[in-house]
């Protein structure tokens, strides 16, 4: 059970680190496709804003050319407009005050308004014209009312001395729900992610959210945009998070089910390998058994001086213990497979079959005598016959012993001899 549990953990540590791989390498591949999305959205929202900047560097050429006094600015306004209809107004602001803004009808309230000193408009207005940088405030107020964003482009002029001097600025502005409606930020939540667009402003660093469908999201990719006074960032991430929780799921079922399989597995090697060792353990012994059976049984035949023989019905030999050879019409090795009547004298063969036959019928049979010429002279032997117990469908053997008879033999016909001398004297 130990290995079991051991190559269970080790399996479960395994599945464990290969899920952590897939749910990994599948979170990598989602990251990247909302990366590439978010990049998608933020190329679209950088065009727009860029058509805003060329608005501003257009104005400004017109300021250039009138040495600080744009003639019929209205119309002219109106042309740059038609290459931009997301733009809400264009404005020029000598001083940082608004002196004209195109189109008028509806952007009365604009004119005469004070940059510089606006308190939400302040801070990036001061920023723009100390940097001689482009900028881009808001989202804020509008003074017509409305969120929207700014463009604003300082313009310096060459005074009487050759010296460059700050005249003012030229002015762009649309409307947040212009500028992200060419975008379709809404198309990210028909996808399945929400979103949030924020930006850092320029004169406290606090968080401002642009738009946005949560601001609660989980380990967002970010795309940033690039403007002149900081960067838009486009946070993003799926509704549903990164996780898969039926990978993770379907995951750790199987990577159970492989660790229990693992572990049984284990088990059954571990047991087939016990019960391996104990077989040859069993086999061993039973050799030993075996043999000390048979070192038994020949310590008992070598004890027994009579010819001990296996025979079939037909008088066929299988087997020959003797221990003497002189006993025996022929070498113990030689009678293997040859026939009691192809061996012994006829009346001898027919004595032995008829023992044979005897044994057959009736499990045993004992008794039967017959005389042989061997090299020592005629020798008497005496039959004890068993059947063997084989298995069904096979030919019946038969163990058969061939006692030495020959010295009672001898001595029964001295006492007969005597017997019959006795009266005669």
């Amino acid at each position: 059970m130990l290995v079991s549990g051991l190559v269970f953990l080790l399996s479960v540590a395994i599945s464990a680190g290969l899920l952590r791989w897939a749910q990994d390498s599948k979170v990598a591949e989602k990251r990247q496709q909302a990366f590439n999305l978010a990049s998608g959205y933020s190329q679209l929202l950088q065009r727009n804003v860029e058509r805003m900047y060329s608005n501003n560097y257009a104005l400004a050429a017109m300021v250039g050319q009138g040495n600080g006094s744009v003639v019929n600015f209205e119309a002219a306004a109106a042309q740059i407009l038609l290459s931009n209809p997301l733009a809400l107004r264009l404005s020029i602001s000598p001083g940082g005050i608004v002196q004209s803004v195109a189109p008028l009808l509806g952007n009365e309230k604009l004119l005469g308004f004070d940059q510089l000193n606006d308190p939400l408009q302040k801070g990036e207005t001061v920023f723009a014209r100390d940097t001689g940088r482009l900028t881009l405030t808001g989202p804020v107020e509008l003074v017509q009312g409305g969120l929207g964003v700014v463009s604003r482009l300082p313009v310096f002029l060459d005074d009487i001395a050759g010296q460059k001097r700050f005249w003012g600025f030229t002015n762009v502005s649309m409307r947040l729900s212009e500028l992200l409606s060419g975008v379709a930020l809404s198309g990210l939540a028909a996808r399945g992610y929400h979103y949030e667009l924020w930006r850092l402003q320029v004169d406290n660093g606090e968080k401002q959210t642009i738009a946005a469908s949560s601001s609660s999201m989980d380990s967002p990719v970010r795309q940033s945009l690039e403007v002149p006074n900081g960067a838009w960032n486009l946070d993003i991430a799926p509704v549903n998070g990164w996780h898969d929780p039926q990978l993770v799921g379907w995951g750790a079922a199987a990577g159970g089910v492989a660790s229990l399989l693992m572990a049984y597995l284990a088990w059954l090697l571990v047991q087939q390998r016990r019960y391996k060792a104990g077989l040859e353990t069993q086999v061993a012994q039973r050799t030993a058994e075996i043999f000390a059976t048979q070192n038994q049984l020949k310590s008992t035949l070598d004890a027994i001086r009579d010819p001990i023989f296996e025979l079939g019905l037909d008088g066929r030999y299988y087997q020959c213990s003797a221990p003497a050879d002189e006993l025996l019409v022929a070498l113990g090795g030689t009678l293997i497979g040859k026939t009691v009547p192809e061996v012994l004298p006829e009346a001898a063969a027919q004595v032995v079959m008829e023992a044979l036959r005897t044994a057959h019928v009736e499990g045993y049979s004992q008794g039967q005598q017959y005389a042989l010429k061997l090299t020592p002279g005629v020798r008497w032997f005496e039959l004890s016959v068993a059947r063997k117990a084989v298995e069904a469908g096979h030919e019946p053997r038969f163990v058969v012993m061939s006692r030495d008879i020959t010295e009672r033999k001898t001595a029964e016909q001295e006492i007969r001899r005597l017997a019959f001398y006795d009266p005669l004297t």
